[in-house]
């Protein structure tokens, strides 16, 4: 499954510093690759879209985290 745990040592093996490896990155990652909290990274697939209409709107719908535009947490 894509856990944000997961994600994290992602971001870091590819070099990220820490403040690039929190949970907000890891989401994004996920969300990026168009999976779910119940998805295999093996389902990982190429999108692309914005970050407020995007990225963020897709966190909000399947992970429950309501992160804004300019803030450095979740809601």
């Amino acid at each position: 499954m894509a856990s944000v745990e997961e994600a994290k040592i992602i971001l870091k093996a590819l070099g990220l510093p820490a403040a690039q490896s929190n949970e907000i990155s890891a989401l994004t990652l996920i969300s990026l690759c168009a999976l779910g909290p119940d998805d295999p990274w093996s389902n990982a697939k190429r999108t692309r879209c914005t970050v407020t209409k995007g990225v963020m709107d897709y966190i909000r719908e399947k992970f429950g985290k309501n992160y804004a535009p300019n803030r450095c947490g979740a809601l």
